[in-house]
C-alpha cells in the first residue's frame, strides 16, 4: 500500500488557491530555474503558515529545451528521411532498416549534443545549485541529473537509429547515482529534505538496466522526468524488449507506450537487484491522467507515488478542461461548446470549489447557447473564433470561452486552471483509496475500459497496452 501525492506547480494561481481556500494541496513544486523574490516568499508562507510540503526541483528542464530549440534545425531533416524510409515500408523502422550513411549522422549528431551537454554542465556547479534550492526550505528536492536522454527523446533520436550499447545508457545513472550519493553525504554541501535521484532511459531494456543500477548504489528514492516522453507526437508500430521486437497490431503514440516500458522497466531492474523497491517515485511532469493511473499501478509497491505537472495549467490557458467522469480524461472547450450547442438539455454539473465559486459570477445560458446555434446555420465545428469575445456564444458558456482582456478573462482562465488541478487531485486520492482496499488493479482497470470507451481507436489500443504492460502481460 502506497500514499500517493500531487504536487501543484507553484505560482500565483496555485498559491492563492491555498491561500483562498479551494485546494488543500498535497504540496508544491517550485523549480530553481523559475525562482523570483515573490516565488520564494511564496513558498516560506506556504512551509511556515501552512506546512505545505515544498518540492525543490534542480532547474535542468530548461536545458533540455534549450538543447532542443539548438538542435532541432539539425534532427528534423533526419527524423524525415525516417518517416520517408517507413512511408516505403509501411511499418516504423526496424534497428537493422536504418541506412548506414543516415546512422553515422545521428552518431555525429549525438556527440554534438553530448559536446554541447558537457559544456553546459561544467557552468552548473552543484554547490550552487542545493544552495539555490535550501532558498526555499524544501522537504523534497531532485538531485543533479543527466539529462542526455531526456534530449535526445525531445529532438526524436530513437534507440533504434543508432544502435547504441547498454553501456551508453547505463552510464547516464551511474552519473545521476553519483550525484545523489554526493548530495546525500553533502559534498555539495548542506542541504534540506529527502534528496531524489533522477532516472532516464529510453525504452524498457535501458531501463530495466537503469533500475538495476539505482538499486546498486543504494538509490531509495527516484524521480523520472517524463515531459520529453509526454510531448513525442510520433507514432510506432513495435517495442524492444529483451532486445527482441514485438510487433503491435496497430501503430499507437509512441508516449503512451513508451511511459509505462520505462516505469515498468525501471520497477523490474530496481527489484532484480535485491527484491527490494524504491522507497519513493517522483513523477516530474506528468498530468495525463490515463498515465497517472497506469504508472501508478506499477508503482503501487514503492512507499511514496507523487506527480507534478504544469499541463492543468497550460491546458486551461488553451481551453483544454478535464474530467473524472463519464472517463479520466481533457476535452476542448470547442467539443464541449458543440456538445451543449447540440443538446439543450445538457447542463455543466461540476461541484468543484472552482466551479461553486465561478458559476454564480458567469452562468451557463443553455437556451442563448442553442439559439446562438441555430441562428448560425448550425456549424459541424465550433471554432476559435465563435469563442473569442463576451457577446454570443462566450456569454452563453463562459467557461469555454477566450473573453477580451480584463477581469472577466483573469476569472475564466483561473477557473479552468483550479478545475483541472482539483481533477487530478481527485484522481490521485481515488487512487489511494482503492490500493489501500487492494482494489488498484480492478479501479485501473475499469478506468481504463471507461477511457478506451471515449476516445478514438488508436488511443483506446494505446491505453489497454499501458495497462497490458502495468499487470506485467506484455
Amino acid at each position: 500500500m502506497s500514499k500517493y501525492n500531487f504536487y501543484f506547480n507553484l505560482g500565483r494561481s496555485t498559491y492563492n488557491a491555498r491561500i483562498n481556500g479551494f485546494v488543500n494541496p498535497d504540496g508544491y513544486l517550485l523549480s530553481v530555474h523559475r525562482y523570483t523574490p515573490q516565488r520564494i516568499k511564496f513558498c516560506l508562507e506556504l512551509g511556515l503558515e501552512f506546512d505545505e510540503l515544498i518540492f525543490a526541483d534542480n532547474g535542468f528542464f530548461k536545458h533540455i529545451n534549450l538543447l532542443k530549440k539548438e538542435f532541432n534545425n539539425l534532427s528534423t531533416p533526419l527524423l524525415k528521411q525516417i518517416t520517408d524510409i517507413e512511408r516505403s515500408l509501411d511499418h516504423s523502422i526496424y534497428p537493422n532498416e536504418v541506412p548506414t550513411e543516415l546512422r553515422e549522422k545521428y552518431r555525429i549528431l549525438i556527440n554534438n549534443i553530448k559536446n554541447k551537454l558537457s559544456s553546459i554542465e561544467k557552468e552548473i556547479i552543484p554547490e550552487n545549485t542545493v544552495s539555490e534550492q535550501n532558498k526555499i526550505n524544501p522537504k523534497r528536492l531532485i538531485c543533479r541529473e543527466d539529462i542526455l536522454l531526456a534530449s535526445l527523446i525531445g529532438l526524436s533520436i530513437e534507440p533504434e537509429y543508432v544502435k547504441k550499447y547498454s553501456s551508453f545508457y547505463t552510464y547516464r545513472n551511474k552519473r545521476s547515482a553519483r550525484f545523489y550519493n554526493n548530495t546525500i553525504s553533502k559534498k555539495y554541501g548542506k542541504y534540506f529534505g529527502k534528496p531524489y535521484g533522477v532516472i532516464s532511459a529510453v525504452d524498457y531494456d535501458s531501463a530495466f538496466n537503469a533500475g538495476k543500477e539505482m538499486a546498486k548504489n543504494n538509490v531509495r528514492n527516484l524521480a523520472l522526468g517524463v515531459g520529453a516522453s509526454m510531448a513525442d507526437n510520433n507514432w510506432t508500430d513495435y517495442y524492444i524488449k529483451q532486445k527482441k521486437i514485438v510487433e503491435l497490431p496497430r501503430k499507437v503514440p509512441r508516449r503512451s507506450l513508451r511511459t509505462p516500458l520505462i516505469v515498468k522497466g525501471i520497477c523490474d531492474g530496481y527489484y532484480s537487484w535485491n527484491k527490494k523497491y524504491p522507497s519513493k517515485f517522483h513523477f516530474l511532469g506528468l498530468g495525463s491522467q490515463i498515465m497517472i493511473l497506469i504508472c501508478s499501478l506499477i508503482m503501487h509497491k514503492t512507499r511514496e507515488v507523487s506527480f507534478d505537472a504544469t499541463s492543468p495549467i497550460k491546458d486551461g490557458f488553451m481551453g483544454l478542461i478535464y474530467f473524472n467522469k463519464p472517463a479520466e480524461k481533457k476535452v476542448s472547450a470547442r467539443t464541449l461548446s458543440l456538445m451543449f450547442c447540440k443538446n439543450p438539455d445538457s447542463e455543466w454539473g461540476c461541484n468543484c470549489k472552482y466551479c461553486k465559486h465561478y458559476l454564480p459570477n458567469y452562468p451557463f445560458d443553455y437556451e442563448q447557447a442553442v439559439e446562438w446555434y441555430e441562428q448560425n446555420d448550425r456549424p459541424k465545428k465550433i471554432l476559435a473564433k465563435h469563442l473569442k469575445g463576451n457577446i454570443g456564444l462566450p456569454e452563453s458558456l463562459p467557461m469555454f470561452s477566450e473573453p477580451d482582456k480584463g477581469q472577466r478573462r483573469t476569472d475564466i482562465r483561473d477557473w479552468r486552471m483550479g478545475h483541472n488541478h482539483i481533477m487530478i487531485k481527485n484522481l490521485v486520492k481515488e487512487i489511494e483509496k482503492n490500493d489501500k482496499e487492494m482494489n488498484l488493479k480492478t479501479f485501473t482497470k475499469n478506468k481504463v475500459i471507461e477511457y478506451a470507451d471515449s476516445t478514438t481507436a488508436p488511443h483506446a489500443y494505446g491505453a489497454s497496452l499501458g495497462y497490458s504492460i502495468a499487470i506485467g502481460q506484455f
